[in-house]
């Protein structure tokens, strides 16, 4: 094994991780090269500007915030950057460089910024890049001010947030599809883990199952950022408006995925408590949970073709069986812990896009609870 590889190895990360990065990180690389490259050449080779580097610099900036955020926020940084350099431009080369004139530069760039936009992020950059110009690369008298590097920031911007939107746009639906299962695939676990632990009368499991259902509302965090997110490039990126449809169907899905992850805590909790006090869960309760966690597992599916189908049926069964299972109790946290599958059911029902009647319709027997509100679910505090 070569001394370099042995280094590698040995901080802990493995080689293949590394390449699966790097892997992931092409299109991202590809789109910085070639932003970069067709920055500098509309600057320094087709408009003949002497100090173009500002051009690649904020192409790769505007392409970075543009890939993870919203393009809004894109065009913010693209605006501070310009605001920036305009005012710390004309200002130095009227007064000089020296210590009072870069806090006035700074505080100019920063006002004006507040002036023309206010927002934060505009203001930030603004002030930053003041910085650098009244530091690093100031007007000298062999290159006076002039509006060369002001569009130059513009031309980078323009060309940034063109590679990312129409030569090389990223794939939304991989981004929200990766963000969908980090919700669907551990809640549908904390469930079976939940069935596991109430079969065996096994607390440790319970609690384990409880602790990842309390780190649900990071990943349903994630899942709404991303869906937010990427609806920028479906609208705004040609090759990919055919994924428009099934990205507006999951972000309207995000608030009953956020009411199904808090459900499928409260039913871990609950499990917990009647694990502690031997409530003997009656026949059928721990199949009605994994039914319920099959049914959570078809949202997976919700950027197909035939997802809600599938999704509807698994849910539909999974409030059957929790509904026959709250024939057969006495034990009031057992009732609970069904009461919040079927209420987990419901919300899957919902996700498909059903509203309250068409969810009703389709379980005539089994009178479902409203879309649950952070207001009206059970307090989940130990």
């Amino acid at each position: 094994m070569g001394l370099a590889q042995r280094l590698v190895e040995s901080s802990g990360v493995s080689v293949g991780v590394r390449r699966d990065r790097l892997r992931h990180a092409t299109r991202t690389i590809a789109q910085a090269a070639i932003a970069s490259m067709l920055a500098w050449w509309i600057s320094n080779d087709l408009l003949g500007h002497q100090q173009a580097f500002f051009a690649p610099i904020v192409a790769i900036t505007s392409l970075g915030v543009g890939l993870q955020r919203p393009t809004r926020r894109a065009v913010e940084i693209v605006g501070g950057v310009s605001v920036g350099v305009l005012v710390a431009d004309l200002f130095i080369s009227w007064v000089g460089v020296g210590t009072w004139q870069l806090g006035v530069t700074v505080a100019l760039a920063m006002a004006a910024a507040v002036f023309f936009s206010g927002g934060v992020i505009l203001v930030l950059q603004a002030g930053s890049t003041a910085v650098v110009v009244a530091t690093l690369v100031p007007p000298t008298p062999d290159a006076p001010f002039a509006f060369e590097r002001f569009l130059d920031a513009v031309i980078g911007g323009a060309v940034g947030l063109g590679v990312a939107m129409l030569l090389l746009p990223t794939n939304p639906v991989r981004q929200v599809d990766r963000a969908l299962h980090g919700v669907v695939d551990p809640l549908a676990q904390v469930l079976r883990d939940t069935a596991d632990a109430l079969e065996r009368g096994d607390d440790a499991l319970a609690l384990d199952a409880l602790a990842r259902a309390r780190g649900l509302q990071v990943k349903v965090d994630q899942l709404r950022d991303a869906s937010r997110h990427t609806a920028d490039v479906a609208l705004l990126a040609p090759a990919r408006w055919g994924s428009r449809p099934a990205l507006v169907a999951v972000e309207a899905a995000v608030p009953h995925l956020d009411n199904a992850a808090r459900n499928g805590r409260v039913l871990a909790r609950q499990a917990v408590t009647a694990i502690r006090r031997q409530d003997v869960p009656p026949p059928g309760l721990p199949a009605a949970l994994r039914q319920t966690a099959t049914a959570v597992t078809r949202l997976a599916d919700m950027l197909g073709e035939r997802w809600p189908d599938r999704a509807r049926l698994a849910a539909a069964e999974a409030a059957e069986q929790a509904t026959d299972v709250l024939h057969h109790t006495a034990g009031l946290f057992s009732q609970v812990v069904v009461a919040q599958a079927r209420a987990v059911a419901a919300d899957v029902l919902y996700a498909t896009g059903l509203r309250y009647e068409e969810v009703v319709a389709f379980l005539p027997d089994v009178p479902e609870p409203r879309p649950t509100s952070r207001r009206d679910e059970v307090d989940d505090t130990d």
